[in-house]
């Protein structure tokens, strides 16, 4: 019932989900510490939670979480005034390493703001702008309602709908009080541990973490826990939720051979590798091997040329990270495999009436083909650029003040929102465009700098500066067969693609690879970066492109301090694009 691949990715994820298990603790902490974190998010559903008589009760943190996903977040606790609700307001900004394992853990969106309420029998509700995490992460204790909600009042009063349902019909059961911090601290301990017996009595298997082929056949769903049960009655040692969770070696499926490619033999000998440092590896539903070559930080970009210099037409580098466990390259790229995902579901409307979905990188280059890169260019930002006129007000109110903050200076805050009453401006795109000629002509001097600042450095998958160690198997570089760099998004699985589709997005990556001469050169999770031979020279297309950029990624640009107007300025004459979008 399940294949040889199928079983594979089972006992990685059983394998992470077994490892995130582990109790959590909290403790209080001073927010001030976070400067990474963005504080007027925090400010704003602080302020809204204040009108709604939600008193601000403390910022915690979670050493455990930190420590086990590479995040460093505050949590703000605040309480209403009748003590029966409370919220808890956080933003993750994952560390640059754990972009690669950020998929298995599924940390949801960068900014997320609940609403919690719990019961005398021990069942709690929660309302949360947090991707919902499958339903065997949620045991029946604890009811979890993910919504779409604009502002705290919106989620408010959701999340009283669903309390009101939650108590109906139930005379013996009724909200229990939140007095003082220790009831926040139990609260959080109770859910932390009815969530890990759930996980623990459901053999640690995570449904919606597997393949969709998996998630969507019943039979392979029942075959599926059958196999994670028989994995788990293996691991002996571990036998309750409050007990040490053992880690296990991950599996793996990649091949060590030797290299029987003369080609690809005669460059690796001049790049001084042994076989020990190269690794076939086979892509689901494509019928040529990949190769993936262990390399270092301080020496993969020169490599990176080298290859594509020798093997043009044979092969596409392509740079990615390696930290990924692994006592070995072949384990450690095993991993890598598994995690990024060659074979990975796709989603684009071939058109008002067909739908395509595949899992085959030649059906996904195929259909690309037969995408018209400018319609899909065009339904994405018509999707992403038109807001309402209250969702706009709210971006221009923001960008008014990070004008402020940036030049001391600001346009007419009334005249702005004219503007949008009267239609003079219908939607983002357009209030970008008028942002940048205002910055121009009043403070060209002070914005210019940008012209010479690149503002993505610290989401590249390339910067030496974030690889601790520069020997070999830091980084890797995965030879794919294919001819063209914009083919690489459908072999390898990024979250930049997951906004337009991949067949959508290779149409795009083809356009500006003729257009601009962008060759994909780094992936990894997250991330996708290019380098550029043509980029743009003047402001209209910088302009352009920034917008573009941010319908594709918000997630980097919507980073404080990065706004449209600079990150356009940024990309005049600017060679290295790189996009980085948060797994939510």
């Amino acid at each position: 019932m399940l294949s040889d691949r199928e079983k594979e990715v089972i006992k990685l994820s059983t394998e992470a989900v077994r490892k995130s298990a582990g109790p959590d603790t909290f403790q209080v902490t001073e927010f001030e510490q976070f400067n990474h974190l963005d504080h007027n998010f925090y400010q704003k559903w602080t302020e809204q939670a204040s009108a709604w008589d939600f008193q601000w009760l403390v910022d915690i943190e979670s050493p455990t979480i930190n420590a086990r996903e590479g995040v460093r977040t505050a949590i703000r606790v605040l309480i209403d005034a009748n003590r029966e609700h409370s919220c808890a307001i956080w933003h993750f900004k994952p560390k640059w390493h754990v972009r690669l394992l950020s998929v298995l853990f599924r940390m949801g969106p960068l900014k997320v703001a609940e609403c919690e309420t719990l019961f005398n029998d021990d069942t709690c509700v929660v309302t949360t702008l947090a991707r919902d995490q499958g339903d065997l992460f949620h045991p029946p204790e604890i009811i979890t309602h993910a919504v779409k909600a604009k502002s705290f009042e919106e989620l408010y009063e959701l999340h009283r709908l669903h309390v009101t349902e939650h108590l109906s019909g139930q005379s013996d059961r009724a909200i229990k009080p939140i007095n003082s911090l220790e009831d926040v601290f139990s609260m959080q301990a109770l859910m932390d541990l009815q969530k890990k017996r759930h996980l623990h009595n459901n053999h640690f298997l995570a449904i919606e973490q597997l393949p969709k082929s998996i998630q969507h056949d019943p039979d392979k769903r029942a075959a599926a826990l059958a196999f994670a049960k028989q994995l788990y009655s293996e691991k002996t040692s571990v036998s309750s939720p409050d007990e040490a969770v053992v880690q296990t070696p991950l599996e793996h499926t990649t091949i060590a051979t030797s290299v029987n490619d003369s080609a690809l033999s005669s460059v690796i000998s001049q790049l001084g590798l042994s076989d020990s440092d190269v690794i076939r590896t086979v892509i689901d539903q494509h019928p040529q091997p990949a190769w993936v070559l262990a390399s270092a930080a301080n020496r993969m970009m020169q490599d990176w040329q080298q290859l594509h210099r020798s093997l043009r037409d044979r092969y596409v580098p392509v740079i990615t990270p390696l930290f990924v466990q692994g006592d070995d390259l072949a384990e450690r790229v095993a991993n890598l495999e598994l995690l990024s995902r060659y074979n990975y579901e796709v989603e684009m409307e071939m058109s008002d009436d067909c739908g395509f979905m595949t899992a085959d990188p030649q059906a996904v280059l195929a259909a690309s083909e037969q995408v018209d890169h400018q319609q899909a260019v065009n339904k994405l930002l018509r999707e992403q650029l038109t807001l309402d006129k209250a969702e706009l007000q709210e971006e221009i109110g923001y960008a008014l003040e990070g004008l402020l903050t940036e030049l001391g200076d600001a346009p007419d805050a009334d005249n702005c929102r004219n503007m949008v009453h009267d239609g003079r401006i219908k939607h983002s795109g357009a209030w970008q465009g008028w942002v940048l000629n205002w910055v121009l002509k009043h403070h060209r001097e002070a914005a210019m700098r940008f012209s010479k600042t690149d503002l993505s450095t610290d989401y590249r998958v390339t910067s030496p500066d974030k690889f601790p160690a520069s020997t070999a198997g830091d980084m890797a570089i995965v030879l794919l067969p294919v001819k063209h760099a914009w083919q690489v998004p459908a072999l390898i699985h990024s979250e930049v693609v997951e906004t337009m589709g991949s067949a959508a997005f290779c149409a795009l990556a083809r356009h500006w690879q003729e257009r601009h001469q962008a060759i994909i050169i780094g992936i990894d999770n997250c991330t996708i970066e290019w380098h550029v031979g043509k980029p743009p020279k003047t402001l209209k297309e910088a302009l352009q492109l920034a917008i573009l950029h941010d319908a594709l990624a918000p997630s980097m640009l919507g980073q404080p301090g990065i706004d449209v107007w600079q990150y356009a300025l940024s990309l005049l004459g600017r060679k290295r694009w790189c996009l980085w979008e948060s797994p939510c």
